[in-house]
């Protein structure tokens, strides 16, 4: 049996979807078709409820995610820099608290992320694949990463619990093992969750603006959630804390800084593309395109917002307010990014 088409396609074909992609068909070549932008001649819309999608679990666990390693960073390496108000001794119980509330948050993600998994009873089945799957690694790298940080936190805020099995210069040493190897996972386990999202088939992910999203907001979203809280603390007891918040914004720029510079890069690269990725683009910049211009104005008023109270040296609470305007602009900033993320593919 042999089937045989006996009338030729059309030179140009669209789909029946609301995908902005059109299909040309090579007639000097070889006869393939090859995909082309459809401009539909949209206008900028907003579209806030299209933000929303079945995604939006990780919308959340990856911006807490990175939050949170980005806050035990500044937390364990910020006494190393000079911040000695981010050394335990200095707040004791807020440190504690601190500790446990990102821990806490981290749990709730992971819960989170599970029950987002098509049968969440099957969760440990994302570790069979470690040698070639990224997601496999992620999840791996979170368990180190999760299972070192409760540890660092534990010893921390409870070190009786093993000073009567071990000397205590043992027990301060292998604690301050778990936050170095705690420091090493946390990275490494957001660079397996950029590599998921590196997928040919997916050209709009398919590029390193990916990591610089990712990093990005661990920079900033953790360098916030250390400083407002000691910045608070400090200013409760009449205490200046502009040193702290001057160091502190140095990471916070450094990240708004290098999302910037990917989504330059990767808006560059999707116009030059035919491809998916382009219609994507094409999409953000029409259907999303006023929420598009909304993020990437956050982005940039944070940024200037934080180097001009790093610069003034503002204290005190109208200080403390500056700098909560600055966190809500850049939240507000990585919420919508992220959204977008996932809604245009």
């Amino acid at each position: 049996i042999r089937f045989q088409q006996t009338k030729s396609l059309p030179r140009e074909m669209t789909r029946l979807d609301s995908m902005p992609l059109r299909y040309l068909k090579d007639e000097q070549g070889t006869g393939e078709f090859h995909t082309r932008v459809r401009e539909t001649g949209k206008t900028r819309t907003w579209n806030l409820k299209k933000l929303r999608s079945r995604e939006d679990p990780l919308v959340v666990f990856t911006l807490v995610s990175q939050g949170v390693v980005g806050a035990f960073l500044a937390l364990f390496l910020g006494p190393m820099f000079g911040l000695d108000a981010l050394a335990a001794p200095r707040f004791p119980l807020a440190h504690a608290l601190i500790l446990f509330g990102l821990l806490g948050l981290q749990t709730f993600t992971l819960a989170l992320s599970t029950m987002h998994l098509g049968k969440p009873q099957r969760f440990y089945r994302a570790f069979y694949n470690l040698r070639y799957s990224p997601v496999s690694r992620e999840i791996a790298g979170m368990a180190v990463f999760f299972t070192t940080f409760g540890a660092y936190t534990l010893l921390t805020v409870f070190p009786t619990l093993v000073s009567w099995l071990l000397p205590v210069t043992v027990v301060e040493t292998v604690r301050t093992a778990f936050g170095w190897a705690a420091v090493l996972a946390g990275p490494a386990m957001l660079y397996f969750m950029y590599r998921i999202y590196r997928i040919r088939a997916r050209p709009f992910w398919n590029h390193w603006w990916v990591a610089t999203s990712f990093y990005g907001s661990m920079l900033t979203l953790g360098a916030f959630t250390i400083g407002l809280v000691y910045a608070t603390l400090l200013a409760v007891q009449s205490v200046s804390y502009v040193g702290l918040m001057a160091v502190l914004s140095i990471p916070v720029v450094a990240g708004l800084v290098l999302e910037g510079m990917g989504l330059i890069f990767h808006a560059r690269a999707m116009q030059r593309q035919s491809s998916e990725g382009a219609a994507s683009h094409y999409e953000q910049r029409t259907t999303f395109g006023k929420t598009y211009w909304l993020r990437n104005g956050l982005l940039a008023a944070g940024a200037l917002t934080v180097i001009g109270l790093a610069l003034s040296g503002l204290s005190g609470w109208a200080g403390l307010a500056g700098w909560v305007v600055a966190a809500l602009l850049v939240t507000g900033s990585a919420i919508i990014g992220r959204a977008l993320f996932y809604v245009l593919v």
